[in-house]
């Protein structure tokens, strides 16, 4: 059963895409050139398409939640081997990185419901366009809420028995 959420999923790209730019020198993989350029490029793939997502957190809303996570599946699986690929398996510092993060994504991915930001938008994205058109409520019935704001006359304050 897929339980991860667009907003968590969200928040999840975001520290991704710092993650990564900032892997090379949290890393200390950053004196190699090829790696640093294939993570800081991957960290800001990613918040551009987080960016781009129609999702609580995307700015732009041009690509929907469902192609988001098909392009991260890709991401993922890139990223993961990319140190074979782009000749960098020799650092291990930036091969674990560059794994390890795009095993997670793919773990994100495996856990997201993608559907769930689709189902929101029938429904409205916020509780303002989900009580949109409903009927009024009903004269809302005194609650008493505390002390009194007002005394009725004639009424004795701070009397009381002792």
């Amino acid at each position: 059963m897929k339980r991860l959420q667009p907003l968590p999923h969200a928040v999840m790209d975001y520290a991704w895409a710092a993650g990564m730019i900032a892997a090379p020198w949290l890393c200390g993989f950053s004196k190699n050139r090829t790696a640093t350029i294939n993570s800081v490029a991957s960290g800001g793939a990613i918040l551009g398409l987080s960016l781009m997502t129609d999702y609580p957190l995307g700015a732009a809303k041009l690509i929907s939640f469902p192609t988001h996570g098909v392009i991260e599946a890709v991401a993922g699986a890139a990223t993961a081997t990319a140190p074979w690929l782009m000749g960098f398996s020799r650092n291990k510092s930036a091969t674990w990185a560059h794994v390890a993060s795009g095993l997670a994504t793919l773990a994100v991915v495996a856990m997201t419901d993608y559907r769930a930001q689709a189902q929101r938008g029938k429904r409205g994205a916020g509780m303002a366009a989900q009580l949109k058109g409903q009927p009024p409520a009903e004269q809302a019935k005194e609650v008493d809420l505390g002390p009194p704001t007002h005394y009725p006359e004639g009424a004795v304050v701070g009397a009381g028995s002792r």
